[in-house]
């Protein structure tokens, strides 16, 4: 190949888009990276100081989660300003 046909299939490799199973993965590996650098930047923490509460586990964080989204509603005894 001579390298106008390199560029010219470059290009087109660049503006291909992706199926739909692709673009899902794709869209939602960002995600999944940061879920991943959160819950072992979390282990690391929690191996020094099991108490840590800067970066809970993901486990404690779904607890906490359900506990105050199921959980009986606590209004103060004055309004609310």
């Amino acid at each position: 190949m001579d390298e106008w046909s390199e560029a010219m299939y470059s290009m087109r490799l660049i503006n291909k888009k992706p199926g739909p199973a692709l673009a899902i993965f794709l869209s939602t590996l960002p995600f999944l990276v940061i879920f991943v650098a959160y819950a072992i930047a979390s282990h690391l923490r929690l191996l020094e100081n099991p108490s840590d509460k800067l970066l809970p586990s993901p486990a404690k964080v779904l607890e906490t989660a359900q506990r105050l989204l199921t959980g009986p509603v606590q209004r103060a005894n004055s309004a609310v300003a």
